[in-house]
């Protein structure tokens, strides 16, 4: 696809707006659409994101609630950069969270374990706020995933992408063994995943796609839990689709979903705990305000789980171009205006 000498730099931050607008994990609400498709290396974005979320399952997914439900409000703000990594693409993301935790939830019993006893009560958690457990993504493109510029981004034909996904979740959020609902988990966690990306078209300015995220999470052990000793976590699997299209050079709508099974816990040699077990899907809307500042919106609920929850989350989104690729690009204006 050649350039004409139309071109101009408003178009090229479209374009790359269009490809790299809302990469998202805050809160273990999933990736979010657009995350994953091929972009200019040396790109900088910011992500401030907020997130309600209304499920029976704890912010570090340690606690599946048989009886109650917890409302989230979650203010994060991702970051992320991508950067040349040999002869690849790679990105690496930040993703810093606060949240505020209510909800209404039985904390009493025997939680299912055989020999512990709590009297039976309700207990209503109000004004619980501060920092969730945050982590640290990185990406490497392993098939059809080149390191290129903004001017070669500008040539290149969308195809079909594979790259590798390695996580870590570190253990900084608000915690103690004194609660049984917290917002941090007391323990890390590792991701592995193998995002694809499938063009559903080659028309950048109105461009389809579809997204596919396998991945599995690894828990280590909380050493301090609410009751006993040490609780343990199976492996979580998690699948995440995304479908988007733009309708107009500004405006794309997309369809989610998202899947995820295991997650079972248990503490010292007590019976286990329950296993997650949820398929959410929604809608998402964005709107490419300027060539470098969009915004998107999403509502999602969980389904056939017996005490379906809902989360709606709204993300802005800021892109920095690096200045060599700033230069190039006034560059390039500069001789296309000189050719006229």
């Amino acid at each position: 696809m050649g350039l004409n000498t139309n071109f101009t730099l408003l178009t090229v931050f479209c374009v790359i707006l269009i490809a790299f607008t809302f990469p998202n994990n805050g809160y273990s609400q999933g990736d979010g659409p657009l995350t994953y498709p091929l972009t200019p290396a040396n790109i900088t974005v910011i992500n401030p994101t907020y997130i309600n979320l209304t499920n029976n399952l704890t912010p570090g997914k340690d606690i599946v609630l048989a009886q109650g439900k917890i409302d989230m409000d979650v203010f994060a703000l991702p970051i992320f950069h991508t950067f040349k990594l040999g002869g690849t693409y790679a990105q690496i993301f930040l993703t810093p969270q606060y949240g505020h935790m209510t909800g209404t939830v039985k904390v009493g019993g025997n939680f299912g374990y055989e020999g512990i006893s709590i009297p039976e009560t309700e207990i209503e958690l109000v004004d619980k706020s501060g920092w969730l457990d945050s982590g640290l993504l990185f990406r490497v493109g392993l098939y059809n995933t080149p390191p290129l510029d903004v001017i070669e981004f500008m040539k290149w034909k969308p195809k079909f992408q594979l790259s590798g996904l390695l996580g870590i979740t570190a253990p900084i959020g608000k915690y103690s063994e004194s609660n049984r609902i917290n917002l941090g988990s007391n323990r890390w966690v590792i991701r592995l995943g193998a995002p694809m990306v499938i063009p559903l078209n080659l028309n950048k300015k109105r461009h389809a796609q579809t997204e596919f995220t396998p991945s599995v999470l690894f828990f280590t052990n909380n050493n301090k839990p609410f009751i006993g000793d040490t609780k343990r976590q199976k492996p979580l699997l998690l699948l995440e689709q995304h479908t988007t299209k733009y309708f107009t050079d500004k405006l794309w709508l997309g369809i989610d979903a998202r899947y995820q099974l295991g997650g079972v816990t248990q503490i010292d040699d007590l019976p286990k705990g329950e296993q997650i077990d949820q398929l959410s899907a929604g809608v998402s809307v964005g709107y490419d305000f300027l060539s470098i500042l969009s915004i998107q919106a999403s509502y999602g609920r969980i389904w056939f789980n017996g005490d379906n929850g809902n989360m709606f989350r709204i993300v802005g989104s800021l892109v920095i171009p690096s200045k060599k690729d700033i230069k190039k690009l006034k560059e390039l204006q500069q001789k296309q205006q000189a050719n006229q």
